[in-house]
């Protein structure tokens, strides 16, 4: 058998270790751990103010109408706070289904902050008024605020939304209409001094209905009543010119749903 040389072994063994043959593994560098995110402050916040629907009477007879009262505040979530450039205010009223009943966009430009000694606007969705018998009220009140810090950090446009449950006060269902007569003549012709019939006709929701009438808006001239026939002797009137209303509500309720005017000039 051939001896081996030393230069021979020596370079089989640089071979194993070059090559990772039987030695030992070289250690390697940790995997970095990653980082948090980083988090963004919140300069701004948006408080939602009590919104609400309530229910307006219609004085010509028809279906009464849908109030809405809207409003927020977008104010520094604290003070002194970090100078915040408002670039828009953006405001819906949402059905329940989702539907759009008002959309508004403010590109407003606010600057908040202690270099402007402003902490906060108001803002405010208007919504015309409308009859409750055309859609269903408005259930949802949201909003959506785009601002960027004037220092650049962070940089970039941050945003900033809320909602609130617009709370609505309107009973259903609603009468839907009122009308009455009279056998007299209605302004601007002259009505005799004489006793004047009256009859008021409701329709829409809950029978029997009640009927109350007025001089006016203040003097109650007959109460709560199921009889919709009233009787009003024009002597017991001062006023050379008089509006009588006839107001109505659904069986059960406490408040007037409808209500209708006529306008007499009496003659003495």
């Amino acid at each position: 058998m051939p001896r081996m040389s030393v230069a021979t072994v020596f370079a089989a063994s640089c071979w194993l270790a070059a090559c990772g043959g039987n030695s030992a593994s070289q250690p390697t560098s940790p995997s970095p751990v990653p980082s948090a995110p980083a988090v963004i402050p919140v300069a701004l916040k948006l408080d939602m103010g009590n919104a609400s629907a309530s229910f307006l009477i219609n004085r010509s007879g028809g279906p009464g109408l849908v109030h809405y009262n809207l409003g927020l505040l977008v104010a520094a979530t604290e003070w002194p706070s970090p100078d915040v450039t408002v670039l828009q205010l953006e405001q819906w009223a949402l059905g329940a289904d989702g539907s759009e009943y008002s959309h508004r966009i403010s590109d407003n430009n606010h600057r908040i902050g202690l270099s402007w000694s402003v902490s906060g606007f108001t803002g405010s969705l208007f919504i015309p008024d409308h009859e409750f018998t055309i859609r269903p009220v408005a259930r949802i009140y949201r909003a959506r605020v785009e601002y960027t810090h004037d220092s650049g950090s962070p940089a970039g446009v941050q945003v900033v939304t809320a909602e609130r449950e617009i709370v609505s006060t309107i009973l259903s269902p609603l009468m839907t209409s009122l009308t009455m007569t009279a056998d007299a003549p209605v302004a601007p012709t002259l009505a005799p001094l004489r006793p004047i019939t009256f009859v008021a006709a409701g329709t829409g929701a809950i029978t029997p209905y009640e009927y109350q009438f007025r001089r006016g808006n203040n003097i109650i001239l007959r109460d709560w009543s199921l009889d919709a026939r009233f009787v009003w002797d024009p002597s017991q009137s001062y006023a050379f010119a008089t509006d009588i209303t006839a107001l109505a509500r659904s069986a059960g309720r406490s408040d007037a749903e409808v209500m209708k005017i006529m306008t007499f000039y009496i003659s003495k």
